[in-house]
C-alpha cells in the first residue's frame, strides 16, 4: 500500500494502541534486520537498510505519547491543507519496492525540545528556590541550635567526668545475671570523649595513699590510670572501647587485656589503675578478649569471663561495642574471681 505517514511505515492504523505499535515495529525490524540480508544483493541490502531507518524513525515518534500527539496534529494540519491535492509516487519495478519517505516534522521536534527546555528550567528554578530556603533555615535556625546543644553536652560531660559517669553504670544489657567480681555490660553508642581515664570520689573511710611500686619492666607504676610505658599497645585498629572500672576497690591493680582469637592468648594492652579509678581502652579491634589483673596489695591474680568486641556494618554506619568491666570485692576482702596462676598472667 502507499506509504505516506509513519503509521504506513509500521502498517498500522492511526488509532493503534501502544501494544500494536511495539508489536508491528518488532515484527518488521526482525524482517528487515541487516543480519538477514548478509548474502543478499546490493539492491536488497540498500532496501533493507532504508526500511530499518524508516522503521526506527516511525517507532521513535509513535512510541512517545508527546511526540505522537504532536505528529498527529501536524498530520491533521497537513491533510487539511492538502485535501484537494493528490500525491503520487513512482516506484521502480524490482523484486522489492525501494520506498523513501520524506516527512518534514523538524519544526515539531524543535517545538517539543523547546517545551522540554522550559519545563526543565521551571523544575530547576523550583529546586534552586527550595535549596535556598532550606539553606537559610539550616544556617539561621538549626545550626545555632545545634551548636548550643553540642556546647551544652560538652560542658555536661566535662562536669560529669569529675566523678564516675552514671552512663558507665547504667548500660542496658548485662552479660552475667548472677553477682560476680566482674560485671560486663555493653551497648553500641559512639563517645566523643577522648579522656582515657576516669576518677571517682573515694570512700573516705578507706586509705587512698598510693604506694610506690615497680612494674615488671622495672619502671615505677604511674600515679594515675594509664597505659604502661615500655609495653606494646596492640589491636588498635578498631572502633570499640573497653572501660575497666576499679572504683569499687581500695587496691591498685596491674592489668592486661588478652586477645583470645589466636592459638595462644596474647596480651595486647598493659595498664595500671589505682584504687577508686578507671581506665578506658580505646580503638580496640573486634574479637574475643578477657581482662587479667593483679591486686597489688595481695598479689592475687584473676581473670574475667571471655567477652566479645563487635563491629557491625549497618545502613546507618558501623555499630561497635562499648564495654565496661567493673571489678568488685566482697565484704570480707576475698576476691570472687577466677583465680589464675602467675604463668597465665
Amino acid at each position: 500500500m502507499p506509504i505516506d505517514t509513519l503509521y504506513d511505515v509500521l502498517n498500522i492504523s492511526r488509532n493503534a494502541p501502544p501494544e500494536i505499535i511495539r508489536a508491528a515495529y518488532k515484527a518488521l525490524s526482525q524482517k528487515y534486520h541487516p543480519d538477514k540480508f548478509v548474502n543478499a544483493s546490493a539492491t536488497d541490502k540498500a532496501f533493507a537498510n532504508n526500511m530499518m531507518v524508516q522503521l526506527n524513525q516511525a517507532y521513535q515518534v509513535l512510541s512517545d505519547p508527546i511526540q505522537r500527539k504532536a505528529y498527529d496534529a501536524w498530520l491533521d494540519n497537513r491533510n487539511l491543507n492538502s485535501s484537494d491535492t493528490s500525491t503520487s509516487r513512482n516506484h521502480s519495478d524490482t523484486s522489492h519496492k525501494n520506498i523513501t519517505i520524506s516527512v518534514n516534522y523538524g519544526d515539531i521536534g524543535s517545538s517539543i525540545k523547546s517545551i522540554f527546555r522550559k519545563i526543565k528550567n521551571i523544575i530547576n528554578n523550583f529546586f534552586m528556590g527550595m535549596l535556598l530556603i532550606v539553606k537559610a533555615i539550616v544556617i539561621r535556625i538549626l545550626l545555632p541550635g545545634l551548636i548550643l546543644v553540642v556546647i551544652g553536652v560538652t560542658i555536661q560531660q566535662m562536669y560529669e567526668r569529675k566523678i564516675l559517669p552514671e552512663s558507665i553504670a547504667n548500660f542496658t544489657q548485662s552479660v552475667n545475671e548472677t553477682p560476680t567480681d566482674i560485671t560486663t555490660v555493653s551497648n553500641t553508642y559512639q563517645s566523643t570523649d577522648n579522656q582515657e581515664y576516669i576518677t571517682v570520689h573515694p570512700d573516705t573511710s578507706k586509705p587512698t595513699t598510693l604506694k610506690t611500686r615497680l612494674a615488671p619492666n622495672g619502671k615505677p607504676f604511674p600515679n594515675r590510670p594509664k597505659h604502661l610505658d615500655g609495653y606494646p599497645k596492640l589491636n588498635t585498629d578498631g572502633l570499640s572501647t573497653i572501660t575497666v572500672d576499679n572504683s569499687q576497690n581500695d587496691s591498685d591493680i596491674f592489668g592486661k587485656l588478652y586477645y583470645l582469637d589466636v592459638d595462644t592468648p596474647k596480651a595486647v594492652r598493659y595498664f595500671f589503675i589505682p584504687a577508686y579509678g578507671g581506665l578506658i581502652l580505646r580503638d580496640v579491634t573486634k574479637g574475643n578478649y578477657d581482662i587479667r589483673y593483679k591486686d597489688l596489695d595481695t598479689d592475687q591474680i584473676a581473670k574475667s569471663e571471655p567477652f566479645e568486641v563487635q563491629e557491625i556494618e549497618s545502613y546507618a554506619g558501623t555499630q561497635f561495642s562499648d564495654i565496661t568491666m567493673t571489678l568488685y570485692k566482697v565484704a570480707d576482702g576475698n576476691m570472687q574471681t577466677t583465680t589464675i596462676p602467675d604463668s597465665e598472667f
